[in-house]
C-alpha cells in the first residue's frame, strides 16, 4: 500500500538534444508516502548523465514552453553547477542534483522569500531522517556549521509570459572522492547509513521535491507567515553572535535575532534591530 506507482511517457520537446541523454520522462505520483506533506501532486521528471548546470538548462527550456504542473531535471553529474551570487556548486560524485521549474498562481511579489521555507522545508525531512540539520540564512543548509545543501533559486518568464521559478538544490550524500573538508562541509553518510542506489536517490528526490513543491504552495497562499512562526526552530546560529560580510568585507557584528516577513535576516546591535536583504549579504558564525 505504499507503493509509489510511476506512469512511464514520453514528453516531446522536453530539453533540447544536447541534454537528453535519457528519452524517457515520467510522470510520478505520490500515492501515500509524501501524503502528508505534499498530497497527490505529480511532477515530470527527466533523468539525465551529466549536463553543466539544470538550473541553466531548465531556465533556457522554460522561456520556450510552459509547464502546467512542476518539471524536474535531475542530473547525476554537474559540470558547472551554479550557486548565488555567481559561486560554483562544488559537490563529490555522489550527490543528489536537480532542479525544478514551478509555474506560479501569483505575481512573483507574493513569493518574496520563498527560498527561506523552502529550506524549513528541506530542514524538517532531514531532521526525520535523523540529520540534525539547520537553515542558514538565506539558502543554505548546515549541521554544525558544516554545509550539507544549497538553495539557488531564480525566476524567469514561460513562454506565455508567466512567471516560473527555477529552484536548484544540492545535497552531498558521500564524501566519495572529494575533499569536502575543505570547503567546510559534510555529507548524509556522515550521519546515515543508506546504500546509495538508484531506487534510494529516488526516494531521496521524490521526498525532497515534495518538500519543494509544498512550500512553493505555503508562500503563494500565506506568504512567509508560518515560516518566522518556525524560524527560531530551523535556524543556524539564532541567538548568536554572527559576522556580516558584503563581497567579502566585513560589515558589523551582531546577534541574530529573527526574520520578518519579507524573509529580511534580522539582527540586534547596540542601536536596536537591523534588517538586512539578502543578496550581497552573507553571514557566518562569528
Amino acid at each position: 500500500d505504499k507503493t509509489v506507482v510511476f506512469q512511464v511517457a514520453l514528453l516531446h520537446s522536453f530539453f533540447s538534444r544536447k541534454i537528453l541523454v535519457k528519452k524517457h520522462v515520467f510522470l510520478c505520483f505520490d500515492m501515500q508516502l509524501f501524503k502528508k506533506t505534499s498530497g497527490l501532486k505529480p511532477f515530470y521528471c527527466a533523468h539525465i548523465d551529466r549536463t553543466s548546470s539544470t538550473n541553466s538548462d531548465l531556465f533556457d527550456w522554460v522561456k520556450k514552453t510552459t509547464c502546467d504542473i512542476p518539471c524536474v531535471l535531475w542530473a547525476d553529474h554537474q559540470t558547472a553547477g551554479r550557486g548565488t551570487r555567481g559561486r560554483v556548486w562544488k559537490s563529490p560524485r555522489q550527490s543528489l542534483m536537480f532542479s525544478i521549474a514551478i509555474s506560479l498562481k501569483k505575481t512573483l511579489r507574493n513569493y518574496i522569500g520563498v527560498t527561506l521555507t523552502i529550506g524549513l522545508k528541506i530542514v524538517r525531512f532531514l531532521r526525520l531522517k535523523g540529520i540534525n540539520a539547520s537553515l542558514k540564512w538565506p539558502n543554505d543548509i548546515v549541521v554544525e556549521d558544516r554545509k550539507l545543501a544549497g538553495i539557488l533559486v531564480e525566476n524567469v518568464k514561460n513562454f506565455d509570459g508567466l512567471d516560473t521559478l527555477i529552484i536548484g538544490i544540492g545535497l552531498n550524500l558521500e564524501q566519495a572522492d572529494f575533499e569536502l573538508d575543505q570547503y567546510r562541509a559534510c555529507a548524509v553518510s556522515d550521519f546515515v547509513d543508506q546504500d546509495w542506489t538508484i531506487e534510494s536517490k529516488t526516494e531521496w528526490l521524490k521526498a525532497l521535491v515534495a518538500s519543494v513543491i509544498d512550500a512553493v504552495d505555503e508562500v503563494g497562499d500565506v506568504g512567509l507567515k508560518m515560516t518566522v512562526q518556525e524560524w527560531e526552530n530551523v535556524a543556524a546560529y539564532q541567538n548568536e553572535m554572527i559576522d556580516l560580510y558584503v563581497d567579502g568585507e566585513i560589515v558589523t557584528s551582531a546577534i541574530q535575532h529573527g526574520i520578518d516577513e519579507s524573509g529580511r535576516l534580522l539582527v540586534s546591535t547596540p542601536d536596536g534591530i537591523c534588517a538586512y536583504l539578502s543578496g550581497t549579504i552573507s553571514l557566518r558564525k562569528k
